[in-house]
């Protein structure tokens, strides 16, 4: 049964505390640039390749230094152990996010070349409503086929997590391209719209709120409902509200640019479809998505493999409602 994530992170760390003893040098984030900023201070910490120039213009403003510290490699029993970790532990829950932003190598079919770049931006703002962004952009012939991508979320952040309003799919510049969901909480219905018309479909009075969601929210959802507590949710495209079952597929460690990331691995699919889509959802970083696989009806292999990551969280904001 693979280790506890919280146990798993103690023993990390105590294991590097007592390596510090005997080994001064420790890997640092790059040194960060405070500015005045009007209160409150929100604490934005940005990982990148120690070696690399900064990947943002902007300054990073910080109320402490931290470091990034990788967590210790998992047995090969581990690793083939599928058993659900046990998340029923009394763990005090970090704040979510109220930002976080990721860049993203894309790459096909398993080859190390990169054919473009990706960028997901969650935000909250203070009157409680977020916004997703996610935009894919390749280049050179496979742009021919996939041209550019865009996805956009939007509603409210209640104690349940994403309460979605509305959503967009745009697929290149074709209209039968694009597609869009509103979402009707007053009168439980989803809306649907394309170039085809509008389709209304009724919400389930048993459905928990936080178990409808976009396919965007959906990944940002697990910053307020961790990953493995429950395996079903209703999602959309904007085509069509459908429920899929995800499931655990093991922890794995993602050696990426910015270090060595702890994750869990999870896939969604529906019964009915050849189409999969894989997560690595950060298991230190309120489980935001790290590594994106996509696999298509006809076989090809889309791979999202995050370059940095950027995130704020403010301690003392006003409660959700």
């Amino acid at each position: 049964m693979p280790p506890h994530p919280v146990a798993a992170q103690q023993q990390s760390e105590t294991a590097l505390n007592e390596q510090a003893q005997a080994e001064p040098a420790v890997k640092e984030l790059p040194e960060a640039v405070t500015e005045n900023v009007a209160e409150p201070v929100p604490e934005s910490t940005t990982y990148a390749p120690a070696s690399s120039e900064p990947l943002v213009d902007e300054a990073v403003v910080v109320e402490s230094s931290q470091e990034v510290i990788a967590p210790e490699a998992a047995s090969a029993e581990a690793e083939q152990a599928l058993t659900l970790p046990d998340t029923t532990a009394d763990v005090k829950k970090p704040q979510p996010f109220t930002m976080v932003e990721t860049d993203f190598d894309v790459l096909v079919n398993h080859s190390p070349e990169r054919v473009g770049t990706a960028k997901i931006r969650y935000a909250k703002s203070n009157d409680q409503r977020y916004e997703l962004t996610w935009s894919v952009s390749l280049t050179g012939l496979i742009s021919l086929v996939y041209p550019d991508l865009l996805q956009t979320s939007q509603g409210k952040v209640t104690e349940a997590g994403l309460l979605p309003d509305y959503y967009l799919y745009k697929f290149g510049a074709r209209e039968e391209k694009s597609y869009q969901a509103s979402f009707n909480w007053v009168d439980k219905e989803v809306a649907l719209q394309s170039t085809k018309g509008t389709k209304k479909v009724p919400i389930a009075d048993n459905v928990k709120a936080g178990h409808i969601q976009d396919f965007l929210s959906f990944m940002y959802q697990f910053m307020f409902a961790p990953p493995l507590e429950d395996m079903q949710m209703y999602l959309t495209n904007g085509r069509k509200l459908s429920l899929y079952d995800y499931g655990f597929e093991g922890e794995e460690l993602l050696e990426l640019k910015f270090g060595t990331i702890n994750t869990y691995h999870i896939q969604h699919a529906k019964a009915d479809s050849e189409d999969k889509t894989e997560l690595w959802l950060a298991m230190d970083y309120q489980y935001v998505p790290v590594k994106i696989r996509k696999t298509e009806k006809d076989g090809t292999v889309i791979e999202q493999i995050a370059t940095r990551l950027k995130f704020e969280t403010i301690e003392n904001e006003t409660p959700l409602p």
